[in-house]
This record gives structure tokens, C-alpha cells and sequence, in this order.
């Protein structure tokens, strides 16, 4: 399993494209854990985003809010245009 709190940017190379058509919308992290998760994807060549919306290809969310996440509960709902994937991962 993946562990934001363990990953550090600097030990890693990400290819410049690895989040190439990547639109992201991270929830449920904390900001600090966000913040590395929007630069491991910016770095990749991807986009996050503030708001979920139909233009979104990729929600990221944490598994520990998954019980009380209404970004989880909007997307849910949406009856068009969610997201591509789904990935939980714990902080």
C-alpha cells in the first residue's frame, strides 16, 4: 500500500509524461499530504484541480475519510462525466 507520509519527491524520478491527460481532483488529505500528492502529479505532467467536475479523469482519495467525504458523495451522484479512476490511498 502507499504511504504519503513515508514518499518523499526526492528519492523518486517521475517521468515527465507519467500523468500526461491526467485531470486530478485529490480529497480527504490533509494539506500537507496534498500538496505532495499535486506536485508528484504536476511533476508527471498532469493537472488538479480545486473543484470536482465532468472535466475530471482522476479522483484521489484518502481511505481514511471515506466514511464522511461529501466530495465522494457528490461524485456518487453525478449521473454523467464522473471521473475515469478511483484511488484510495492512506496517509
Amino acid at each position: 500500500m502507499f504511504d504519503l507520509d513515508k514518499f518523499s519527491m526526492k528519492e523518486h524520478d517521475i517521468e515527465e509524461d507519467a500523468f500526461n491527460r491526467v485531470s486530478a481532483f485529490i480529497s480527504g488529505f490533509p494539506a500537507r499530504g496534498k500538496r505532495k500528492l499535486k506536485d508528484l502529479i504536476q511533476r508527471g505532467g498532469g493537472a488538479v484541480f480545486d473543484s470536482l467536475t465532468p472535466s475530471i479523469t482522476h479522483m484521489i482519495v484518502a481511505r481514511q475519510s471515506l466514511e464522511n467525504n461529501e466530495d465522494l458523495a457528490f461524485w456518487r451522484s453525478m449521473t454523467s462525466g464522473r471521473p475515469l479512476g478511483m484511488n484510495f490511498i492512506s496517509f
